[in-house]
């Protein structure tokens, strides 16, 4: 069956992916290889009216991000509106999108968000803050995302009691290629919805939630992914309850205007390129 998303973000720039886009070339001003081969892609998927295709590990992570984000979202506060499977438009470039998993706003523009997304299926909204919940399949991968939020004395972990949230997700563009993908990602959802604020959420279950998470992938309400019914509750990704590192983590910054300013620039030439075939 044909993703529902595929028509809306085949051939367009997209959050996910938009990182390839600030890659800097050799001379001053000038783009870099993976924003040329990004351009390619986008193009290639125009050609073919299809996406790019996927490795069967990709499938994998894919689906346990999906499953997680509806569990991580019942444990956020009513004040988040869950949307990861509507892709919004940016307001002005109609081939920029994304899809954030969440915004965070008021009650009663919660109330208006929800019937917009209900009635029309999918549309430009205007959001304080806008969400991506990751959910890494491996403990180095989370390790990088939440270290900055703990002290370790090389044997106990405990939570800092303030960080600053801007400070840590430098920290965290700095230190590997995936904190820079989602740095952009929630750069580019920023622009797309208007929001001032972003919110990294950093998910892995504890081993005592893994059996739940299996049954309610295969239950008659759950997505029932394959790749995560083959598994076996070992082959999981797990904390353990005695580290002491909470499951859910959020690192929450204010979206600096200069990178929404560069972000924007690179999109719209790397849609001129697209656009020129």
């Amino acid at each position: 069956m044909e993703n529902k998303l595929s028509n809306i973000r085949t051939g367009r720039v997209t959050s996910g992916e938009i990182v390839d886009l600030m890659s800097n070339g050799t001379s001053r001003g000038s783009v870099g290889a993976p924003f040329k081969s990004y351009v390619e892609a986008c193009i290639m998927e125009r050609f073919f009216k299809a996406p790019s295709d996927e490795t069967s590990a990709e499938v994998f992570h894919f689906h346990w991000g999906k499953l997680c984000e509806r569990i991580v979202h019942e444990l956020l506060g009513t004040e988040y509106v869950f949307q990861s499977d509507v892709t919004l438009m940016h307001p002005e470039l109609e081939e920029w999108v994304g899809t954030p998993d969440g915004l965070k706003s008021s009650k009663k523009l919660k109330e208006i968000i929800t019937v917009i997304l209900e009635e029309k299926g999918y549309k430009i909204l205007q959001a304080k803050t806008v969400t991506d919940i990751k959910c890494p399949t491996s403990k180095k991968g989370f390790y990088n995302l939440v270290r900055d939020l703990y002290i370790f004395d090389g044997v106990n972990v405990t939570k800092r009691e303030k960080i600053n949230g801007n400070d840590v997700i430098k920290m965290i563009r700095d230190r590997s290629k995936e904190g820079k993908k989602y740095y952009w990602q929630l750069v580019s959802n920023a622009c797309i919805t208007g929001a001032e604020y972003a919110e990294l959420i950093v998910y892995m279950p504890y081993f005592e939630e893994l059996q739940d998470i299996k049954l309610f992938n295969t239950s008659e309400d759950g997505p029932g992914y394959y790749t995560i019914e083959r598994k076996t509750i070992e082959e999981l990704p797990y904390l353990m309850k005695e580290t002491g590192i909470d499951n859910l983590n959020i690192i929450r910054f204010k979206v600096p205007e200069e990178d929404k300013k560069a972000l924007r620039a690179r999109v719209e030439l790397a849609i001129d390129e697209i656009n020129q075939g």
